[in-house]
């Protein structure tokens, strides 16, 4: 669904909370927000806006503020972190930082190479399921990384920024952290216009980064046969 279509339909329906996704077709989260706020004058006491998003900081939290957004839901995310949004939104707080979305998703330990904690959670233990979504995540990830890499050879910034957004919510739902943050870090200084010279190193240390994921979950599927 595009910003528009979301428009059209709140202009003849009416909605107790709404979650936007960041990047839609058309306008984005933020401008389509800002658009319900001012030029349709449904306020956050009226229906709540939730952003749903592959990657903010608390950064960027006084900023999606003054657009009219109520909370936030980084993805994935697990049940336990939506109800807290819903709640957190519907009770009309308004948080001085990120709702409990960031500081409580599930992380990695130490190294932030690797973390199945919450991948296991969700399969409730089934090891089949475990094994089935760790072979999708190094086809899916190394497939995008060499993507990125050829986007970024032929200096496609907004595919390599497109790509970067893309690929990161598994690598946070595996506990990928570091990772994650390097191509988190690519998307950004290409959004913000910051100097690109830098993405071309970032997006080698993100495929060597992958290689280190890899061998580590090559190793788990070896301990689980």
């Amino acid at each position: 669904m595009s910003g528009m279509e979301a428009i059209e339909i709140l202009k003849q329906e009416k909605f107790d909370l709404l979650f936007m996704d960041m990047r839609m077709p058309g306008i984005d989260g933020l401008k389509t927000t800002k658009f319900i706020r001012d030029e349709m004058k449904i306020s956050s006491s009226e229906m709540p806006v939730i952003l749903i998003t592959a990657a903010s900081s608390n950064e960027d939290w006084q900023k999606y503020r003054k657009e009219g957004l109520d909370g936030i839901l980084q993805k994935p995310f697990t049940e336990e972190q939506l109800l807290s949004a819903v709640l957190e939104a519907k009770g009309g707080k308004n948080p001085s930082g990120l709702i409990d979305t960031v500081n409580s998703s599930p992380m990695p330990g130490d190294t932030g190479k690797l973390d199945l904690q919450n991948l296991y959670h969700l399969s409730g233990g089934d090891e089949k399921f475990v094994k089935q979504m760790l072979v999708s995540f190094i086809d899916t990830t190394g497939k995008g990384l060499n993507d990125l890499k050829e986007a970024v050879i032929k200096k496609q910034w907004g595919s390599v920024a497109d790509i970067a957004h893309k690929i990161q919510p598994p690598c946070r739902h595996l506990g990928a952290t570091d990772l994650f943050n390097l191509l988190s870090k690519t998307e950004r200084t290409i959004r913000n216009n910051e100097n690109t010279d830098s993405v071309e190193t970032m997006a080698e240390s993100a495929i060597a980064e992958f290689g280190i994921v890899i061998r580590l979950i090559n190793d788990h599927i070896t301990k689980m046969s």
